[in-house]
């Protein structure tokens, strides 16, 4: 529904320029509802009406000063999807958090995990632990935000368990957005993983995020994200409900073609006894009956352990 209404409010601005400031001064005020589809309505607005992104980034930064949870989640969202406004937006970011503005931590953990490599490209790391008067979900914000970074930076072991997460660049429904994995995320850590998070576009940017991960040990979890169909999994290309994956853009993709070169690239990354979540609609069709990637991981990875 937020997702519908953000959409028709963008499309409004877009369509009756008559309404547009109309429109952008109530999700200015409806900004302040974090349930409402204001950050959403003012990112379409970003990235589709080139005229009226600078007011609704304004509109975006003004929330965000007045910490705003809401504006900090579409803040990062944009920077994440917009490199080029990356190096002012983290900048921004990080002076909130530490002028003790909580929100900045969620902004700044969307970024890390939509596109981690703009928090490690950035400059400087400093690790912000003062936490007081910070709720429990502002702690666990910040908290998410220096594991990814920390461990990114980090090719050591600090003891715990290894977790590497690698989702898609490709999202055509949002489901890889931060705020849908925000939970997933905190709870690896609650359990007492390191975890590390990458973002791929091809086969071979998953192979090469898996072994940057396992430079000094082997991974105990492999969690692998894409859009996906029986015997295809989505790294880089846009996939619709009801569109198939054109087979002539393989390389952004893993299929079942690909099993030979897993297991000569990434087989033996994984410790034995380790796990291997799936998050990918349909890469299991067919259970064991059928060929599929889930399948196919359980033969690339033999020494795992079933759920």
């Amino acid at each position: 529904t937020r997702v519908a209404v953000s959409r028709s409010l963008a499309s409004i601005v877009k369509d009756k320029p008559h309404y547009a400031s109309q429109v952008m001064g109530i999700l200015k005020t409806s900004l302040n509802d974090e349930k409402s589809a204001a950050g959403r309505s003012l990112e379409n607005i970003i990235f589709e009406i080139p005229d009226r992104a600078p007011e609704a980034i304004s509109i975006l930064e003004e929330g965000l000063a007045n910490k705003n949870h809401n504006a900090a989640e579409s803040y990062g969202h944009v920077i994440s999807q917009r490199p080029a406004l990356a190096p002012q937006g983290i900048k921004t970011l990080k002076a909130a958090l530490a002028n003790r503005n909580p929100a900045a931590a969620r902004g700044l953990a969307t970024i890390a995990i939509e596109n981690p490599s703009l928090i490690l490209s950035s400059e400087g790391f400093n690790e912000f632990k003062d936490t007081k008067d910070f709720s429990d979900d502002e702690k666990k914000d910040l908290a998410l935000y220096n594991e990814i970074v920390k461990n990114r930076l980090s090719s050591g072991q600090d003891g715990r368990k290894l977790a590497v997460v690698v989702y898609p660049v490709a999202d055509y429904n949002g489901a890889f957005r931060a705020e849908n994995n925000f939970d997933l995320l905190n709870d690896l850590m609650s359990h007492g993983y390191a975890i590390k998070v990458y973002r791929a576009a091809s086969d071979t940017a998953f192979y090469s995020s898996f072994k940057d991960a396992t430079q000094s040990r082997k991974a105990d979890l492999l969690v692998v994200g894409g859009h996906g169909e029986q015997q295809r999994l989505s790294f880089g290309v846009e996939l619709s409900d009801g569109v198939k994956m054109d087979k002539g853009k393989s390389s952004y993709m893993l299929d079942l073609e690909d099993e030979n070169a897993m297991k000569e690239e990434v087989s033996s990354l994984l410790s034995k006894n380790a796990q291997v979540i799936l998050i990918s609609c349909s890469t299991g069709a067919g259970r064991k009956e059928q060929d599929n990637v889930a399948n196919m991981f359980r033969r690339v990875f033999p020494h795992a352990k079933p759920l």
